[in-house]
Parts: structure tokens; sequence; C-alpha cells
């Protein structure tokens, strides 16, 4: 059975790089460019959804707009808090970054559970093993 990931980024360039790695690597991929997108999808497809790859940083959008200040730094981690575990409480997610914060986020992917960081640049061959891990059953229940 094929898995579906959910890729939220807002540089169209890698996104697109992304998905088709890995499309190439037998994934289905949904792609969207902000939260709102992001929201669309994952109400139209829900439990369908094995995996969410996010940028750790991305523009806040209407969503995101009551954050503190604290959260604002970390807009995927937010995202994920507030929205996507609401839907998905037991979704995987891996982040990825190329801020000087690696170690705040490291810290912040643990209290998350389910997660992990990957620091930019980011083979697409590295991620598709990533992803195929985190989508297993053994993987979830480890975490």
């Amino acid at each position: 059975m094929r898995q579906t990931i959910l890729w939220i980024e807002d540089d169209m360039d890698f996104l697109n790089a992304g998905c088709d790695a890995l499309r190439q690597n037998g994934f289905d991929v949904l792609a969207a460019t902000n939260n709102n997108e992001a929201l669309a999808f994952l109400r139209r497809h829900g439990r369908s959804i094995g995996l969410i790859i996010q940028n750790l940083h991305r523009p806040p959008g209407q969503c995101l707009s009551h954050l503190h200040l604290s959260e604002k730094r970390f807009t995927g981690m937010a995202f994920l808090a507030h929205h996507i575990r609401k839907m998905l409480p037991d979704v995987s997610c891996i982040f990825v970054t190329g801020t000087p914060w690696v170690y705040h986020a490291r810290r912040e992917t643990k209290r998350l559970g389910n997660c992990i960081l990957l620091e930019e640049p980011v083979q697409f061959n590295y991620l598709a093993d990533m992803a195929r891990a985190m989508t297993t059953q053994s993987w979830r229940e480890s975490q």
C-alpha cells in the first residue's frame, strides 16, 4: 500500500524537488505552500495521511495569528501542536530546518513526540528512507 505524505513548504523549488523525489520512491505526496492549504488537505484526506513533512519556520498565516511571540519562532511546530495533532493525534512529522536554533528545535521535537528534525541541506534519498521508516507501525510504537 502506498503511503500518503503531506509536505508543507513555502519554498516552491524545494517543495517541487522533494515531492518529485518522494513520488519516485513510491509515495503519494500532497504539496501545500502554506498553512491554509495544509488545513484543506487535512480536512479532505484526513486518515490517509501517514506523515507530515514541513519546514520548521514559515509565515504563520491566518490560522496561527493568535500565537504568542515565543511560538512564532517555530511556526511549523506550532501548526503541528495547534492544528494537525487535533485532527491526526498519532501522525508522524519530519521538520526540515536551516535555522540557527537547532538545539531548541530538537528539544521541542522531543516534547511533541513522534517527530524528527532534519537540517538543510536535505538529501532526498535519505528523506525517503526516513519517510519509509516513519510510516511503519513499529516506528510509531517505538516513539
